[in-house]
């Protein structure tokens, strides 16, 4: 992807922004335009990241099979959701193929002399790993080879070593649901070897182009209206047939 010279954004001219004290906010009279290859400099750039947010209906796509509900919970107000079934699926989308780290944020579903619960990684198929879901919520992380991703859409699943409803594993509960494990985090991230080559893949052409190769964001720190709007010129090409987003 190339990224033009100048983004757009709903702001206040150089020429039209007011004296203010600290703290407030300048009256906006128009919009102004950012060279962000000027600004290149000063730009963070990161490999590319996936994190599923539990409790965000846009995020309910993304779980295929295996979850329940999104709720809160009590105590820290976060959200989650239980994993139901003895297998549960996702589906997250990447710009390349290569090795990926799978942290989740996690805890078993417990009962009366319940063994410990585990929990086997397959993606699109293949076997990746085994892991115990610890009571105490620390992350639990897989590290996935490229062997096993594709670029664009991955299919994960889960499988626990047991599900079950506390109506029949707990004295005295009436609750018919059927738990594994409950998530409050799922996020993908790159390998430290991805780490240290994400900044070779962006690269500032003469001094009106910023090129950024797949599986990268560049970070910039903007400050902009409530409610205004932000363009961005880009072109694709080299065969591009993924998905760019701006955040």
């Amino acid at each position: 992807m190339v990224v033009l010279a100048v983004i757009a954004s709903v702001g206040c001219r150089r020429n039209s922004v007011q004296s203010v004290g600290e703290g407030e906010t300048p009256e906006i009279r128009g919009p102004v335009s950012i060279d962000l290859v000027d600004r290149f400099p000063a730009a963070r750039v990161l490999p590319e990241r996936t994190k599923i947010t539990f409790g965000d209906p846009a995020e309910l796509v993304r779980l295929i099979s295996g979850w329940g509900r999104s709720g809160v919970q009590m105590g820290n107000g976060r959200a989650f959701a239980w994993a139901n079934a003895e297998a549960s699926e996702f589906v997250i989308d990447l710009a390349s193929a290569e090795a990926r780290r799978l942290e989740m944020r996690c805890w078993p579903f417990r009962y009366p002399g319940s063994p410990d619960q585990t929990v086997t990684l397959i993606v699109n198929g293949g076997r990746v790993g085994i892991a115990t879901i610890k009571p105490s919520r620390r992350k639990t992380h897989f590290d996935i080879p490229e062997s096993v991703l594709l670029p664009g859409r991955n299919l994960l699943r889960f499988e626990y070593g047991y599900a079950g409803s506390p109506m029949t594993l707990k004295p005295g509960s009436s609750d018919r649901r059927r738990f594994a494990a409950g998530f409050e985090e799922l996020s993908v991230h790159p390998t430290e070897a991805a780490l240290e080559t994400a900044a070779e893949r962006v690269v500032v052409v003469g001094s009106e182009q910023i090129r950024q190769g797949p599986a990268t964001a560049v970070v910039y720190d903007l400050i902009g209206p409530r409610n205004g709007l932000l363009s961005v010129e880009a072109d694709f090409d080299g065969g591009f047939s993924g998905t760019a987003e701006v955040w």
